[in-house]
């Protein structure tokens, strides 16, 4: 007992913005997860479900106060919904004594559960909309001041059919195209020196005549040519990653703590 007190007293807790649980004190996280979901079509079910795992995943991926983003992408990129919580610290930080799991996820429902909550039911209701500006979303994340190369590790994770569909770039109707007209190569191209690139790719039954191995290879070589840290196209929990790194399931606000897979 009294070793406990003694570690109370010697830890002295982090001040942070009760808004997001990031330090007061930080101006560029360590790590910086942000997770882009395309809203420009309802997500069918079992794709929702992913979804929920992939960000408590991303977030138990994340170190000791490391920032993870959800935005949603609508027909104007500049109007996505956004979500920002840092990860509380892990229980061996304190030796085991001042955090558990438990506690961790209830920090975490605290911050974001309910947000997180209203966000996934406007995915699962949310109607088609008229463009799908995937490019230029993915261009304004760069633009961030928080997603700088100050910040030591930074990841993006794109959850989109990636049908791209937009006034500057369509992949549909007769205009439909796999390759940017060269006028927009300089307007599109980011420098992803640094950054890890995860494309969760949406399988639609209406884009049976888009998606393919073109497509999945246009993305791969357009993010490719931004000269990432690495790129992978897919789907699944562990895409571009070690077969063994844990995965965790997500459970509603009030819920248990995350369950590993």
């Amino acid at each position: 007992m009294l070793a406990v007190l003694v570690i109370a007293l010697i830890v002295k807790p982090t001040e942070v913005n009760a808004l997001t649980g990031c330090p007061k004190s930080q101006t560029a996280p360590e790590a910086h997860t942000i997770i882009l979901i395309d809203e420009t079509d309802r997500l069918p079910p079992n794709e929702l479900r992913f979804v929920k795992d992939l960000v408590i995943t991303e977030y138990m991926w994340l170190p000791t106060y490391g920032r993870l983003t959800v935005r949603s992408l609508h027909s104007d990129p500049a109007e996505g919904e956004e979500i920002v919580i840092c990860r509380v610290a892990e229980s061996s930080t304190t030796a085991g004594l001042l955090d558990n799991e438990r506690t961790i996820k209830k920090r975490f429902d605290a911050i974001a559960g309910e947000r997180l909550s209203d966000l996934f039911r406007d995915l699962e209701t949310a109607p088609q909309q008229e463009a799908s500006p995937i490019m230029e979303a993915v261009g304004m994340i760069f633009e961030r001041t928080d997603f700088l190369p100050n910040v030591e590790a930074r990841r993006l994770v794109v959850v989109s059919d990636l049908a791209q569909h937009s006034e500057a770039f369509t992949m549909y109707g007769r205009g439909q195209s796999l390759k940017p007209p060269e006028d927009l190569a300089e307007e599109f191209f980011q420098n992803m020196s640094g950054v890890d690139v995860r494309l969760q790719y949406v399988r639609r039954p209406g884009l049976r005549g888009l998606q393919g191995r073109d497509h999945r290879d246009f993305w791969e070589s357009y993010i490719g040519s931004q000269e990432p840290n690495s790129v992978a196209i897919g789907h699944g929990p562990l895409l571009g990653e070690a077969s063994d790194r844990k995965t965790y399931l997500y459970s509603p606000p009030g819920g248990d703590a995350p369950a590993r897979r």
